[in-house]
Order: structure tokens, then sequence, then C-alpha cells
């Protein structure tokens, strides 16, 4: 039996940096509002930032993914909207032809029961949580 190794994302955005997918967020709504999306990379305006979005009436929180090279749109993660607490952006930075690049190689969804990590390659790992009773919540998810 073989195991696969660890992602590498410098490795695999010097290798092959056209084989990838590209993330974004979206959060879908109970009462029949628009969905709310965001952009296929990190945001760098605060109006499309998953955290300036509203979560009243939130059914899911989606990941979707965009493959850079063939356009195939598919949804990689997703939780319900009562369990859900934030996104993260996976981020490394590469030194490439002498210049330092920022480079987005995933995205993370947070819930109160799990981690979702999205990779650039197309993987998707699941991590179970426990969260101790004295775990700070964001403060649109209190009662």
């Amino acid at each position: 039996m073989t195991t696969k190794p660890p992602y590498d994302p410098a490795l695999h955005f010097r290798q092959n940096p056209g084989d990838r997918w590209l993330f974004r967020w979206r959060f879908e709504y109970w009462d029949g509002k628009s969905p709310k999306i965001g952009g296929w990379h990190p945001a760098t305006r605060v109006e499309d930032m998953a955290s300036s979005a509203s979560k009243t009436n939130l059914a899911r929180a989606v990941v979707e993914g965009k493959h850079f090279l063939t356009r195939e749109v598919k949804v990689f993660a997703e939780v319900i909207g009562e369990d859900f607490i934030n996104f993260e952006h996976l981020a490394v930075c590469v030194i490439s032809n002498g210049r330092m690049i920022n480079h987005v190689y995933g995205m993370r969804i947070q819930a109160r029961t799990c981690i979702f990590s999205c990779f650039e390659n197309g993987d998707v790992k699941y991590e179970a949580r426990q969260l101790g009773e004295n775990h700070l919540f964001p403060e649109w998810t209190r009662v």
C-alpha cells in the first residue's frame, strides 16, 4: 500500500501552474434571497469578502471551484448555515524567476463540527473537530 505524499503548493505551482482549481465562496439563503458569491481569487475589496455578507437566514455555505484550463465548475465542500463559522484562503509565498509571488493554493471552510480544506490540485481534506467550552465563535453566530 502506498500513501500519497502531502500536497506541496510551491512544487505544484512550479511544475504545472495551469492545471489547478480556483475557488470562491457562496452563501445560499432560506428566504429566497439571491445567493451571495465571492470572486475566484481572494477579495481585495471589503464588499466582496464573505465576512461582510449577511448571515441572516443562511441555508448553506459552499466552496465552489473552477478549473483554470477547462473552466469546469463544481462544488468542493458545503456546510449547513447554522454550523458555518468562516472561510479562509490558503496561501504560500513562492519565489519564481527571482520574484516573490503570493500564491493562493486553496480555500478552507470551517464549521462547528468539521473543517474542509480544498486544494488547487482538486483534493479535499476533511477534519473532524471538537470545540472546547471556552471557544469564541464569531459575533454573528452568537444568540
